[in-house]
């Protein structure tokens, strides 16, 4: 465990001299919310593979796989489609819009798209803050989840480690260092979601001995593709699958990085990257979950923490990467997972600083500090929202799937179909944006609060009742 634990703060040590050589280059407040708009397509979309897929992936995904089964496969196609259409239908327009008005961030484009409307503005910065101070949360817990399976330290513990070395590195560099760090652990995490099936499966005797075991489990529902269940129920759990993918178009911690690119080349790098990168990742996650069902007794589930009464699911990962790779490549792997954590809280703190900052004290109250002042105050709400978010993290009993599926459900119900039907369709009003914020943040909220999600998740219900809001509201009203 010692050559480990030296991998492991040798990967700190990395970040963190990014995060200090990155500080230089940061001299105004677009220099640290979007590195100046400098940075090339490849970099910018292993960043935002990186950031869109955070430690869900390789913990949250792996660990519903064991407990649903072959059924979760709907997931991973949800999102991978989802990923897809936000590259084929939103990179391009949303980067050649936000450019030509000068926007930095999401509210800010959507705000400019109708007069400068300070409404928009100040409503899309609230959502942001909202939902990401949870998201954020989630990837502080899952520190503190692995670091204690990895390496025995509490998951306190944990969890204070990871949430300073992702400030600490955040607020020394911004962007560059955020999407610079996001390049290494964007590799880390594919490498790792390739590698430990790869293994597994080669020490089980191959695809088909694999094969053989999964068809052969004594429980239809975990080899049936929809859990066992049929008509509208069935129907009903391949669309909470598939959801997954509507949240793509409206997670601005992701649309940040289209608007960051230079031009319309970079786009279509980057496009190359995300089809490259999406495909072994999501499967491997997958199979990871789907392997350990065949792989580990139930007996072993329980001593390893993994399943039982105060069990927790997300263990499974670094547990599987101590099964069967050898001890220091088991710590490289479980890197990933830290990597997979850091890569999306970095960038969702810049997304709420920025929303703080840019949109509400520099935009809706119309301060206009000098840049100096506002990169300052950019970085003074970084860490104030970090400590909340580490607030939540230290006291929440929730699993991590369960906290990104709100944030995630919320986010996208929101900003999705406002994101798409202002970029396609000229008959959206400011009346209309204005409504799909407001139904979008609060009708998540209703959902999760009154227990629907258990029949139908948010992200798809909200994400599809926001469309008709948005479309009647800006049919039968118009703009004052």
């Amino acid at each position: 465990m010692e050559t480990t634990f030296l991998g492991f703060v040798a990967y700190l040590i990395l970040v963190l001299g990014i995060g200090l050589i990155a500080s230089r280059k940061n001299k105004t407040n677009e220099d640290w919310l979007l590195g100046g708009r400098s940075l090339n397509g490849y970099l910018l979309a292993f960043s935002e593979r990186a950031s869109g897929e955070s430690a869900w992936l390789l913990l949250g995904l792996p660990a519903a796989a064991l407990s649903v089964g072959i059924g979760e496969s709907w997931t991973a196609i949800g999102s991978i489609a989802g990923i897809l259409i936000s590259w084929f239908l939103v990179a391009e327009k949303l980067r050649s819009k936000a450019t030509e008005c000068g926007a930095l961030t999401l509210p800010e484009f959507l705000s400019n798209q109708f007069s400068d409307c300070r409404v928009i503005l100040l409503l899309g910065a609230l959502v942001s803050i909202f939902f990401y101070t949870f998201y954020v949360s989630s990837g502080f817990a899952a520190a503190g989840t692995i670091l204690s399976a990895t390496f025995g330290i509490e998951k306190s513990s944990g969890v204070i480690l990871g949430a300073s070395v992702v400030l600490v590195y955040t607020i020394l560099g911004g962007f560059v260092a955020v999407v610079w760090t996001d390049l290494i652990q964007a590799i880390m995490m594919v490498a790792t979601l390739v590698i430990l099936p790869i293994a597994a499966i080669s020490e089980m005797g191959g695809l088909s001995v694999f094969l053989e075991r999964l068809t052969s489990l004594e429980s239809a529902e975990l080899i049936s593709i929809t859990q066992g269940k049929l008509g509208l129920e069935g129907f009903l759990f391949v669309m909470a699958g598939l959801s997954w993918g509507f949240g793509y178009v409206g997670q601005p911690h992701l649309l940040t990085r289209f608007i960051a690119m230079p031009s319309a080349g970079d786009v279509r790098k980057g496009l190359k990257v995300a089809i490259g990168w999406v495909f072994p990742a999501f499967f491997g996650a997958l199979l990871i979950g789907l392997i350990a069902l065949v792989s580990f007794s139930p007996e072993q589930l329980l001593t390893a923490g993994i399943s039982g009464e105060g069990g927790n699911p997300d263990k499974l990962m670094p547990f599987f990467a101590k099964s069967f790779v050898p001890a220091w490549l088991a710590g490289i792997l479980i890197c990933g997972a830290i990597a997979a954590m850091m890569s999306t809280a970095d960038t969702q703190l810049l997304v709420i600083s920025s929303a703080v900052c840019q949109d509400i004290y520099h935009k809706v109250l119309r301060k206009s500090p000098a840049e100096k002042e506002l990169l300052n105050i950019s970085r003074l709400m970084t860490v104030v929202v970090c400590a909340v978010a580490f607030y939540l993290a230290y006291t929440s009993d929730e699993i991590i799937f369960a906290m990104v599926s709100y944030a995630w459900g919320g986010l996208g119900s929101t900003f999705g179909p406002i994101v798409l039907l202002t970029l396609y369709w000229k008959g959206v009003n400011r009346n209309g944006i204005i409504a799909g914020l407001i139904f979008g943040s609060i009708g998540t909220i209703l959902w999760k609060s009154i227990y629907l999600q258990a029949y139908v998740p948010e992200r798809f219900s909200i994400f599809i009742l926001n469309f008709l809001v948005i479309y009647l509201v800006s049919t039968l009203t118009t703009e004052s």
